[in-house]
């Protein structure tokens, strides 16, 4: 079992290295800044959201994803509403700007990832975008590994 679990330790390095190098060596995401372009890609996946579920689906403080919005909204790529019952909750939308905006982030990473998931044999491809799938929901269930306690943190340490 330990063995399995330094593997898959050993693989999700791998995957954060290539990803943060990535991400470091583009430094921006289509002109806007990593955290940004999460938001619009979120934004668009839901069509609408609440600000404070941006907070939880991107598993950033709610200061940052203020401050974010707040840009996106300045840019003219994000619109904002408050909702009727409760003005404190707010909820965005892409403009249409937002949206050509966002098509173009989408063509340029599909044209990048597509070297990527073409390089896998047709066998794996459905199979590892259902594992990733799976891995994606199996961090958000744990809340040790979503943020709660690092696993250096001597207090996480306990007996299973």
């Amino acid at each position: 079992m330990t063995e399995d679990i330094r593997d898959f330790r050993r693989f999700l390095r791998y995957l954060e290295r290539f990803i943060m190098t990535n991400l470091k060596d583009d430094s921006m995401c289509c002109g806007v800044t990593p955290n940004q372009c999460h938001i619009l890609l979120e934004t668009a996946e839901k069509g609408e959201v609440d600000i404070s579920d941006l907070t939880s689906y991107l598993g950033l403080d709610k200061s940052s994803i203020s401050r974010t919005v707040d840009s996106l909204v300045n840019t003219g790529l994000l619109l904002r509403k408050a909702k009727q019952e409760d003005r404190r909750y707010q909820r965005v939308s892409l403009s249409d700007k937002g949206l050509l905006f966002v098509e173009g982030i989408d063509a340029q990473c599909d044209l990048h990832y597509s070297l990527v998931f073409n390089a896998l044999p047709d066998k794996v491809r459905k199979r590892i975008t259902e594992d990733l799938q799976a891995l994606s929901e199996a961090f958000i269930k744990v809340p040790e590994i979503t943020g709660e306690r690092s696993c250096c943190d001597p207090n996480s340490l306990s007996s299973s």
